[in-house]
């Protein structure tokens, strides 16, 4: 037992030397990053990163400019657009009230020029009727004062 733990203790020294000789030796040794460099490649990997990011950004600020302007110009198209329609609806609206209010003042200024007519030759009838009320009335007056006439005339 006790050469078997030389002998293993023998193994690991052996071992324990060999990694130390090529540590030591550089063509075999890979070269490896240190803590420092590994951060250095972080830093500049993430300020590439950043950069990308702004060129993105601000393509990406113009792009949305752009769509905002155009956006804004066809809301301006549209909205003038409506305005005019709108402003022709009015006009058509204002002009078919004339119309209809003409129509309407024609119509009402022809009914009341039927109606004066109307008035009119009512009187007319009415005052022929009385004239020939009257003249009946003046021709019967006048026989009977003509029969009174004679009737006294015959009495005497």
């Amino acid at each position: 037992m006790v050469l078997r733990k030389i002998a293993l203790s023998v193994a690991v020294m052996a071992a324990l030397t060999s990694l130390s000789v090529q540590a030591q030796t550089t063509k075999t040794e890979k070269k490896h990053e240190t803590l420092k460099a590994r951060i250095d490649t972080l830093v500049d990997k993430a300020k590439a990163d950043v950069k990308h990011a702004e060129k993105a950004t601000a393509a990406t600020v113009k792009k949305d400019a752009q769509k905002v302007k155009a956006g804004v110009k066809h809301a301006e198209k549209a909205t003038a657009a409506k305005v005019k329609k709108d402003a022709r609806k009015v006009k058509a609206g204002v002009k078919h009230a004339e119309a209809v209010g003409k129509k309407d003042l024609h119509a009402g200024e022809a009914k009341v020029v039927k109606a004066y007519d109307n008035v009119k030759q009512k009187v007319r009838n009415t005052y022929r009727k009385d004239k020939a009320k009257v003249k009946a009335w003046e021709k019967a007056r006048k026989e009977r004062r003509l029969c009174k006439k004679q009737c006294k005339a015959n009495q005497k």
